[in-house]
């Protein structure tokens, strides 16, 4: 089945939101359209039960969407209805409705991932600090410093996003230049406070490197690393 309704961004849920109403407000036009007598609770059941599919997985904008290949629903209700049945013949229109519901979905689904890049830009670190005057630095391992944070709206856009598959970068931290079995913590800080766009449907953890200079946005399932030029705080470790 198709049918996902996210809880995060809004946008992506406002278009989820959209296309269940298309996919009523069609089942409605088609229902009474239909010149045959027909229940409409099991006109209901089997458009629904028609949107039962096997899908195939797309990732797009780092999200999957499930796109419908094999009707599995009217399959089903074809090989259980018997031959010549008159009242399959009057439902059928209803089960290919929800199979091609699918698509109304994954369409709407897409929509709303682009739209939603294009408001809520992944790459950029002010769209996980929208309150930079607001936050705090929290040290959360003792390697760090007491440091004073020292961060603006200006600072935050010379931070630009860095790769975290280059070698170079995932070499340096994972071993921080470090010996074999000596552990040392490249992000001892915390942001405290954080908050991101209103919409975008992020709760991210952000981590600050141990230098100042590079920023951890931790999106569970994602990480990024923003990196400047100048240190978040005074104190601590010089660059």
């Amino acid at each position: 089945m198709n049918v996902h309704i996210p809880t995060s961004g809004l946008i992506e849920t406002v278009s989820s939101l959209f296309a269940f109403a298309l996919f009523i407000g069609f089942f409605i036009f088609l229902y009474r359209r239909n010149t045959d007598n027909v229940s409409w609770w099991k006109a209901l059941v089997v458009t629904f039960f028609g949107m039962l599919t096997v899908d195939f997985p797309l990732f797009i904008f780092n999200q999957e969407m499930a796109f419908p290949l094999i009707p599995l629903g009217v399959g089903i209700i074809c090989l259980l209805a018997p031959r010549g049945n008159q009242g399959w013949l009057r439902y059928r229109p209803f089960a290919w409705t929800g199979f091609f519901s699918g698509f109304l979905f994954v369409g709407f689904s897409l929509i709303g991932a682009v739209v939603q890049y294009l408001v809520y830009p992944v790459d950029e670190i002010s769209t996980y600090i929208t309150n930079p005057t607001d936050i705090e630095l929290t040290v959360t391992h003792f390697q760090g410093d007491e440091v004073e944070l020292n961060l603006s709206e200006a600072h935050l856009e010379r931070y630009e996003i860095k790769s975290i598959g280059e070698a170079e970068f995932f070499e340096q931290i994972m071993s921080g230049g470090r010996q074999q079995g000596e552990h040392q913590e490249d992000f001892p800080y915390v942001l405290q406070g954080a908050q991101s766009k209103w919409g975008s449907g992020y709760h991210p953890l952000i981590f600050v490197e141990k230098d100042g200079q590079g920023i951890l946005v931790d999106l569970g399932e994602e990480q990024l690393y923003f990196s400047g030029s100048e240190p978040l705080f005074n104190g601590g470790e010089a660059p």
